[in-house]
């Protein structure tokens, strides 16, 4: 195992986090194009996938937490697949260290 766990905890901290950040970020350029401001809002594929490399816990939390992306339909439906095939992804990955 070397340490291997390790970096992935780190990994997936990391994920969480950014996925937390990006969400906040975007409810803000969300709010100030809604003032008027002509800003680049943060792509959805790229939440999404943050959200598959391990940071859906946190973008959940922040979905709620910013009230960000929760009443749109078409996003939600997609975040539940990447949260479904993330979860069955890092099973299978972990299920990996544990087996060797």
């Amino acid at each position: 195992m070397d340490g291997s766990i390790e970096l992935i905890a780190m990994w997936v901290l990391a994920a969480n986090l950014a996925s937390i950040g990006l969400y906040a970020w975007d409810k803000g350029l969300a709010r100030e194009r809604a003032r008027g401001k002509s800003l680049s809002r943060i792509p959805e594929q790229m939440l999404l996938t943050v959200d598959f490399a391990g940071g859906f816990p946190g973008g959940f939390w922040a979905q709620r937490r910013f009230r960000h992306k929760t009443r749109k339909g078409t996003f939600q439906a997609k975040w539940m697949m990447v949260a479904t095939a993330s979860t069955v992804a890092w099973g299978v990955l972990l299920y990996g260290f544990v087996a060797a």
